[in-house]
C-alpha cells in the first residue's frame, strides 16, 4: 500500500457520508485539496483509488448541491476551478467541464 493510500481510502468513506453532516463535507474537501498537492507523488494504485472516488463524487454532485445549497453561497467563492470538488454545483450544472 502507498503513502498516501490511507488519506483516499478517508476521502472515500467521506464522500459515502458526504450528507451525514456538512463538516463531513467541508472535511472531505479539504482533504481533496491536501491530497491534489500531492497528485505526482501518488503511485499508480493510489491514482486509481482516486479517480475511482472523484468519479462517485461527481456521480453524486446533483444529490450535494440539492442537499447543500449553501455551498453555492460559500464554498466556491475563494478556491481555484482548478479544485472543481470546491464547484460541484457548476459541475453538476455543466458551466464546469472536468476529465477524470
Amino acid at each position: 500500500m502507498g503513502v498516501y493510500m490511507s488519506e483516499i481510502v478517508k476521502y472515500g468513506m467521506e464522500i459515502k457520508d458526504i450528507k451525514e453532516n456538512l463538516f463531513v463535507m467541508i472535511q472531505m474537501l479539504q482533504r481533496r485539496s491536501k491530497i491534489e498537492t500531492q497528485i505526482n507523488k501518488l503511485n499508480i494504485e493510489e491514482y486509481q483509488k482516486l479517480m475511482k472516488y472523484d468519479l462517485e463524487l461527481v456521480n453524486i454532485a446533483a444529490d450535494v448541491t440539492d442537499h447543500y445549497p449553501v455551498i453555492r453561497i460559500f464554498l466556491n467563492a475563494t478556491k481555484p476551478e482548478s479544485e472543481w470538488w470546491w464547484h460541484l454545483d457548476k459541475v453538476n450544472s455543466g458551466d464546469l467541464k472536468i476529465s477524470l
